[in-house]
């Protein structure tokens, strides 16, 4: 019996830009959020044993995950089947002032 054991960690994105003229899956980091993500992957310590990074294809997603594989030597595996949150019932919504 091996005593390796396997770790997953899930990480989220931090904080985005919010565009209410945008679907969300196409949002972006803002910059506090690009700066979290260089943070995390400035202390590669608090990553160890990761030897991969997967995404899903929202662009938060993946801008959070190029920079932290990058980090660790990896290559990102985009997935396109991969979803954080089904919205398909929700939506963004912004009150337009009539």
């Amino acid at each position: 019996m091996s005593t390796h054991r396997r770790l997953a960690r899930y990480l989220t994105h931090p904080q985005v830009t919010i565009d209410p003229d945008s679907e969300v899956p196409n949002w972006s980091l803002n910059e506090v959020g690009r700066l979290r993500v260089a943070q995390l992957a400035g202390k590669l310590g608090m990553l160890n044993r990761t030897t991969r990074v997967i995404s899903s294809t929202e662009t938060k997603a993946i801008e959070t995950a190029l920079p932290l594989a990058a980090a660790l030597g990896l290559v990102a595996e985009i997935r396109v089947d991969m979803h954080e949150n089904d919205r398909s019932a929700t939506g963004f919504f912004v009150a337009k002032r009539v």
